[in-house]
């Protein structure tokens, strides 16, 4: 090995962080040695003078025969092999590798900035879960009802997001929740925790690309229902391409994730300026429509078109012209469809966590995630509540054409279309409607913008917004990917994993988590046949819902951090000024977020409890990832034999400490802003 592959002051590969990281590590070991040779009776004296001269040639002068003699720090969160593992490898402080060469060190690199973090989020959750399957939620409660639940939902979602993010602050690590899980909480909890997260953006993916490539249906001349051929080839185009910016440069892929969220940012800012216009009656041969949905007088009784802020009943099979009386009606009616509408937003905003994962590669966490994090609340407020006011304004909570409850059914045929009662009370003739659904995915047709648009004879923009949702759907898979291999690599530095996960080439990517989490990708070539789909669903269905188990675990893991951070004076008080991030209202605000969350996981499948709607693949497909972190929590503990640890143990130093150094000697420099930081910042506060 040459002097440069050797020398421990060879960080030319390493960004500013983990450069910092390594020098300040160095430094230690240097001062403790020094110590060592210090006479107790002599502590005041020059200690250059008690250091011999050979040690400072070895320690400070790298030669070719000559290796550094200081002893490789034990570092608390990794276990190192020293049969495959060099002792003067300077680069291990941080990050393990099974090579003593820098240039193949496995490490993330800090290089994203507020504004990537913030539009990785954005890219995530700003999809086909709020512009397509919202419709589901209006069908069920009814304009009103849909909003409360976004709203009740985005309360939870947003206490959650602040509890994370101040433990992330705080300590700065790179395993993600599964991590922060083991340590505050039990190893076994962060494993169970940590592989069912995984799960459920690896699944993700797939469902992602096959959701778009369905969706393409609503161009009849792609056949992609009808030609094998044309499906296999846009699922290899929409695969690839998110495998492909997964395994770039991360200064790449979040311009990629930056340049395609503000696209999708900006449409869907057209969209809702376009539903103001449509709602006032702007559009030609149109009516100004205010709250005539919401407003029940308004109703036509004789066809069954009841109007309102919510369903007249509680129907999951309600087809949009079902009499009033058929269902659960009344109050308990109406609780019931509230409760539904927010199992079903609450897939919606999965995903909105992704800031926080993003942030083992932000330039400085503790500038850039708690900025990004208090952007959450106008995204909420602005991207889900606003927007979803707005198209329910302007269609008819019982419409056909929007999806059903049960597996995304369509209320009628194609050739009932030219003969709906409601359909034409509505206006919804002007435009051909695609009523295409394959084994619980439907057109973007079924989306209640695009219905807005068709019922006020925009036929052509309806088009283009379809057009918009397959970009939208391919965008999220591309963020999934990203968490999952990110979850994974975490999983993996933990022993929780295979350690070739951990293995990043020299831009920082971890590309065998990036392909290992792009291999579920592969079940999106089941959209070949609709058998097939039909098992996927099911088994996607299975994993969804453990994006929401893990917000409960934020939550637990925030309130055991919250009470060992008091019964641990000596590390930091939350009321210190130099604390990074203190979340509001704590400790309420994540044992407010750990209820609710724990609400929605366990009425995820009420409804197979009502009379006649026993479905068993329903139920397994609700209650799954309950019974997959049961079995990952007792098997992991029983093979381990972890415990929970107590509340005066908890480990506060991991990460934190390294932070610190880095922020006290050079993270002064990410303080500083530009004309074009300050250009993009107001960019970004839109998202």
């Amino acid at each position: 090995m040459n002097s440069n592959s050797s020398s421990v002051f060879n960080l030319s590969k390493l960004d500013d962080f983990n450069k910092f990281v390594k020098e300040s590590a160095l430094n230690d070991m240097i001062h403790a040695k020094v110590l060592e040779k210090l006479p107790q009776n002599e502590k005041n004296q020059n200690i250059l003078n008690v250091v011999n001269e050979e040690d400072l040639a070895d320690n400070f002068y790298a030669t070719n025969d000559k290796s550094p003699k200081f002893k490789k720090p034990n570092m608390p969160w990794h276990k190192k092999n020293p049969s495959i593992i060099s002792k003067t490898d300077i680069s291990e402080l941080y990050y393990p590798t099974s090579s003593p060469s820098i240039d193949q060190a496995n490490f993330l690199q800090r290089k994203l900035s507020v504004r990537h973090l913030q539009m990785i989020s954005l890219s995530g959750t700003l999809g086909v879960g709020l512009f397509l399957n919202s419709g589901k939620a209006i069908t069920i409660a009814g304009g009103f009802g849909a909003l409360l639940a976004f709203v009740i939902v985005g309360i939870i979602v947003l206490l959650t997001m602040m509890s994370f993010c101040e433990m992330v602050t705080f300590v700065s690590v790179i395993d993600g929740v599964s991590g922060l899980s083991s340590r505050f909480v039990d190893d076994a909890f962060g494993f169970a925790a940590g592989w069912l997260y995984f799960f459920s953006f690896a699944f993700g993916v797939a469902g992602e690309v096959v959701a778009g490539v369905i969706m393409l249906s609503y161009f009849p001349n792609l056949q992609t229902t009808t030609s094998k051929g044309s499906t296999i080839g846009w699922v290899t185009l929409f695969l690839g391409s998110i495998v492909a910016s997964n395994l770039i440069d991360i200064r790449i892929y979040g311009e990629i994730e930056y340049i395609s969220s503000l696209i999708k940012l900006l449409w869907a800012i057209v969209m809702m300026i376009t539903m103001i216009i449509v709602n006032r009656g702007a559009i030609k041969n149109t009516d100004v429509l205010g709250f005539r949905y919401w407003t029940y007088s308004k109703s036509d009784f004789a066809n069954n078109i009841i109007f309102g802020l919510f369903r007249p009943s509680f129907n999951l099979h309600d087809t949009g012209t079902s009499p009033p009386n058929e269902g659960i009606t009344g109050d308990k009616g109406r609780f019931l469809s509230l409760i539904t509408a927010i199992l079903i937003v609450s897939y919606a905003y999965s995903g909105t966590e992704i800031v926080c994962i993003a942030a083992c590669e932000a330039k400085n966490p503790r500038i850039a995630l708690p900025s990004a994090t208090k952007r959450v609340f106008w995204r909420i407020v602005i991207f889900y509540c606003l927007s979803i006011f707005l198209v329910s304004l302007n269609v008819y909570a019982g419409d056909p054409r929007l999806l059903r409850y049960y597996s995304g059914d369509s209320a009628f045929s194609e050739s009932d279309f030219a003969n709906n009662v409601a359909i034409e009370a509505v206006g919804g003739q002007h435009c051909k409607f695609d009523s295409t659904v394959v084994a619980g995915y439907g057109s973007g047709a079924q989306s209640p913008w695009i219905v807005a648009l068709q019922s006020t004879n925009l036929c052509n923009f309806s088009s283009a917004a379809n057009a918009f949702l397959i970009f939208f759907a391919v965008s999220c898979g591309n963020a999934q990917l990203y968490v999952s291999s990110r979850t994974v690599y975490a999983l993996a530095l933990q022993g929780k994993a295979p350690k070739w996960l951990t293995y990043c080439n020299r831009f920082g990517i971890p590309y065998n988590s990036v392909l290992f989490a792009g291999a579920f990708g592969l079940l999106s070539y089941t959209c070949v046949s609709e058998s097939a789909i039909v098992v996927f669903q099911n088994l996607n269905s299975v994993i969804a819902s453990s994006g929401i188990f893990v917000w409960f675990a934020m939550c637990l893991t925030f309130v055991r951090f919250y009470f060992g951070l008091k019964k641990r004076p000596d590390i930091l008080s939350r009321d210190d000024k130099s604390y990074p991030y203190k979340s509001p209202f704590q400790p309420y605000s994540a044992i407010i977020g750990m209820i609710g969350t724990a609400i929605i996981i366990l009425c995820m499948g009420f409804v197979v409890f009502l009379k006649n709607e026993w479905n068993t693949m329903f139920f397994f497909s609700s209650y799954g990832p309950l019974m997959l972190f049961a079995a990952f929590y007792a098997g992991y503990r029983i093979v381990k034999g972890t415990s929970i640890p107590n509340l005066n143990k908890l480990d506060f130093d991991s990460g934190r400490t390294e932070m610190d150094r880095y922020i006290w000697d050079g993270g002064r420099d990410y303080n500083k802003r530009n004309f074009k930081e300050v250009l993009t910042k107001w960019i970004s506060f839109l998202a």
